[in-house]
């Protein structure tokens, strides 16, 4: 069996216009949300192999809380263009080039990918995955190159910030 965990990254700051996309840092509530969301998934005991991680820096400041609260090593982080820059059928096939030594993977992403990546392969589609939003996929299959089947994953859970820190009213 293969578990997949799909983040997506936490709230980026829209402060200095200037900053291209690639660069925007986490804003107070994405610096907030990230530790808070690691906690969760710490929570439901992960045995994670492997964090593929998209290059842009609100990504990376998102695994990097995920490192710290998991407590896991450095060298588990994969950084990959095409989670940044690439289409679905790109992220397919990334995770189905996964070694089969991993058995829980978790990809740091953006949307809409991330949410089209998520609906490709779960019976149960979601209309968005929110910021520091973070689901859990489960297949029966027991390698990553098997995982071309549409529909194949059993979503375990769907987990947001929202559902804990709900919206204030102004």
């Amino acid at each position: 069996m293969k578990t997949l965990y799909l983040l997506r990254h936490a709230k980026s700051s829209w402060k200095d216009s200037s900053l291209d996309d690639f660069y925007r840092p986490l804003n107070e509530r994405g610096k907030r949300d990230a530790p808070f969301m690691a906690q969760i998934l710490l929570q439901r005991h992960p045995q994670l192999d492997a964090m593929i991680v998209s290059p842009a820096e609100r990504t990376r400041l998102t695994a990097l809380s995920f490192v710290n609260v998991l407590q896991l090593d450095k060298t588990r982080i994969h950084y990959n263009d095409s989670l940044y820059y690439g289409t679905l059928e790109d992220q397919i096939q990334l995770v189905s080039s996964f070694p089969d030594e991993w058995s829980e993977a978790l990809i740091i992403g953006h949307n809409p990918e991330l949410t089209q990546l998520h609906n490709y392969w779960s019976s149960t589609p979601l209309p968005n995955i929110p910021t520091t939003g973070l689901v859990r996929l489960d297949f029966q299959q027991e390698h990553w190159a098997a995982l071309n089947d549409q529909q194949a994953a059993n979503q375990v859970f769907f987990e947001f910030p929202r559902r804990y820190f709900p919206k204030k009213i102004k």
